[in-house]
């Protein structure tokens, strides 16, 4: 008679392990929340940005784009990835090592940017220069070498 007490550790262990909302959207846990939803007063809500991970930017428009890289002016940066001097999300740095792949320790931005100078951005169709305002690879440098109608710096 060991069995049904098997299958009721069983079921109890499914039930607190939080494998779905038991009634609906009723919740007491994130766990038994969809992905990107999270649980709120009892109830499973849809997330800002469906619960972006922690290496995403939340954007103005509520959607989860790569931190690295996102504008700060109209993306929430995740703590991992704070702002930095040039307006961007980007992991803090004393080393290359300490960025993602294919990112650079920038020593005057204090952080990982996609370039620190033109040769870093050789292979990026249409960016050839590396803007060291921000870290970027762009189009152009200064007004004047922009192409029209780009006569802006990127």
């Amino acid at each position: 008679m060991r069995l049904p007490g098997c299958l009721l550790a069983v079921c109890l262990a499914i039930v607190a392990c939080g494998k779905g909302a038991p009634n609906g959207n009723q919740c007491q846990h994130n766990f038994d929340c969809k992905a990107g939803e999270g649980c709120v007063n009892g109830t499973c809500e849809v997330l800002p940005c469906g619960g972006c991970q922690a290496d995403e930017a939340c954007g103005a428009d509520e959607k989860c784009v790569p931190a690295q890289g996102a504008a700060c002016a109209d993306h929430t940066c995740p703590a991992a990835y704070p702002c930095n001097s040039g307006g961007v999300c980007a992991k803090p740095c004393v080393v290359n090592g300490d960025c993602d792949t294919g990112f650079f320790c920038n020593s005057a931005l204090k952080s990982c940017t996609e370039c620190a100078f033109d040769s870093q951005c050789a292979g990026k169709t249409g960016k050839p220069v590396c803007n060291t305002d921000n870290g970027t690879c762009a189009a152009c440098n200064v007004n004047f070498d922009c192409p029209p109608p780009t006569a802006t710096r990127a």
